[in-house]
């Protein structure tokens, strides 16, 4: 006869392969994490686990050729699963990317090897003067580190061609908060005098307060590499773009107060939750040579305020309606002052009568700098004295003027005596 066997309704309940599993490595990393230079070793440590067994021994095998390690440093268990290794990767020359992977064998000769690893050797970066970065096809010297934010740092732009090179950092579709700096050579300013600095700088988007800005700072504890958030920065003021999709000048960044063998300038860029992209150009420092500039209002038609009469500008102390008096000496009502300025650099400014915004000059725009309200004068190479102008005029006050002029009358119709 013929018979029939059903079977239903299984339930799977565990399988043994009689296999053994081999180690498990996790969590490798490398220390230093950044800032590796060519006088930095490395240690590297890895979580390793057998889940059936004990972890015999653990390797590191590292190489300067990815997918060639043949150079092989033992590993030790130090704390919980934790293995590092018994001597560190030894310096490499600046540029060099070290690769790297972790090896572990268990108690049945099982063996497991992590994925490739790496890190590049970068020295830090340094400049005599006069210096100049017009980032013609990429950030060159300029180091970028993002150190909030994953996915966004500086980079190099140019607009999709409609523009030349400079920097570009924005942090739309980023992180919050995004803190990306961009960092310059270090300079030996002990070396150097009257060390000014000048670069031009371009928003679009976002907010420009508190919590996204971006702002400049130097250091003279940072390392040139690496994590710039562990060193002292102080800030530097400089005059942003104030427009729109419009270039501004910085005008003079004053770094003659600043000292020591490696100082390290920087911009950090910040945003939370209104980035604003911003880009940054052209940008020079070197040693300015000072001269003497004598300005000179007339007030003979104004009432002079009792607070007196001041000038305000780019310098020292920043447009400030109080910071510099000037004086009438001699009673001509011509009111002077004179200050000491960097050659070839342009400057802008107006005469305040009185000592407040609102009590300053309008001036005519005939002599106007372009797309200011201000008076500018580029200094030249030795020092010397402007014009007296009148107060917002661009002339001075009771000049008289000469001018030539012909006179002449029809007499065709009339007897001329004498003639």
């Amino acid at each position: 006869t013929t018979e029939r066997i059903m079977v239903d309704d299984f339930i799977w309940t565990g399988y043994s392969s009689g296999g053994n599993i081999p180690p498990s490595i996790t969590n490798i990393t490398h220390t230093p994490s950044s800032g590796i230079t060519s006088i930095t070793s490395v240690s590297v440590s890895a979580d390793v686990t057998d889940s059936d067994g004990t972890v015999e021994g653990v390797e590191l095998h590292w190489g300067t050729i990815s997918g060639s390690l043949g150079t092989t440093i033992a590993m030790s268990n130090s704390v919980g699963d934790t293995y590092i290794t018994d001597s560190n990767i030894p310096a490499q020359i600046d540029g060099t990317t070290v690769y790297y992977e972790v090896y572990a064998i268990d108690d049945d000769a099982d063996e497991t090897s992590s994925s490739e690893h790496s890190y590049t050797v970068v020295d830090p970066v340094t400049t005599p003067l006069p210096y100049t970065q017009t980032f013609d096809a990429d950030l060159d010297d300029c180091l970028a580190f993002s150190v909030a934010g994953g996915t966004k740092n500086w980079i190099w732009d140019n607009m999709g061609g409609s523009t030349d090179g400079h920097a570009y950092m924005n942090g739309y579709a980023g992180s919050n908060p995004e803190e990306d700096w961009l960092i310059l050579p270090g300079i030996n300013l002990n070396d150097y005098s009257n060390e000014i600095m000048q670069f031009y700088t371009f928003y679009e988007y976002g907010n420009d307060d508190a919590d996204n800005y971006l702002k400049l700072f130097y250091s003279n504890d940072y390392a040139g590499v690496g994590d710039p958030t562990a060193a002292t920065w102080t800030e530097l003021s400089f005059i942003k773009a104030g427009t729109w999709g419009a270039w501004q000048p910085s005008y003079i960044v004053d770094l003659s107060a600043i000292s020591g063998i490696n100082v390290y300038v920087g911009f950090k860029y910040y945003s939370t939750a209104a980035p604003r992209s911003w880009r940054v150009d052209d940008i020079s420092i070197f040693e300015g040579s000072i001269v003497d500039v004598t300005f000179q209002v007339n007030m003979a038609e104004q009432m002079v305020s009792g607070d007196g009469v001041h000038i305000a500008g780019s310098f020292d102390p920043w447009w400030n309606p109080a910071g510099i008096e000037m004086l009438d000496g001699d009673d001509d009502e011509i009111y002077t002052a004179t200050l000491s300025l960097y050659s070839g650099i342009e400057y802008q400014f107006k005469y305040v009568n009185g000592n407040a915004w609102g009590l300053d000059e309008v001036v005519p725009a005939e002599c106007r700098a372009d797309g200011t309200s201000n008076r500018f004068e580029i200094v030249g190479t030795s020092s010397y004295s402007l014009d007296p102008v009148c107060f917002a005029s661009c002339e001075n006050c009771g000049v008289l003027s000469f001018f030539d002029i012909t006179f002449r009358v029809d007499m065709k119709n009339e007897t001329v005596l004498g003639g």
